[in-house]
């Protein structure tokens, strides 16, 4: 995919975590649009480190029950979420910046790999 197409996606996650409803749905909802991506639609360490917060999510919502929405958030589970939250908007600033410069260079796509 184009690093302008992946791009996209992040803006789009963005826009989820920003938007309104219930925080574990736009959580949800932006982890899923990011799991679009492959392995060569950004650097490789960006991309690890987005690997490393989508399984520490996974993880998490294995663990409670954050994916059910009949049941609130304990603390620790918000604490939890807003941890990989800050975590993946970080790796998605960085993703787009990253992205950006390759643009610039007139680089438009990545070497698409398997994970």
């Amino acid at each position: 995919m184009s690093y302008i197409y992946s791009n996209g996606l992040c803006r789009t996650a963005l826009t989820y975590l920003g938007g309104s409803g219930e925080y574990k749905e736009r959580v949800l909802r932006a982890i899923s649009e990011m799991g679009v991506s492959k392995l060569g639609d950004t650097s490789e360490d960006i991309f690890k480190q987005w690997m490393d917060i989508k399984e520490d999510y996974h993880q998490l919502s294995k663990n409670t029950k954050i994916t059910n929405y009949q049941f609130p958030l304990t603390e620790d589970e918000k604490f939890s979420l807003n941890g990989i939250v800050e975590r993946l908007v970080a790796v998605i600033t960085e993703w787009l910046e990253w992205n950006g410069g390759q643009i610039a260079k007139g680089i438009l796509h990545g070497k698409e790999k398997v994970a």
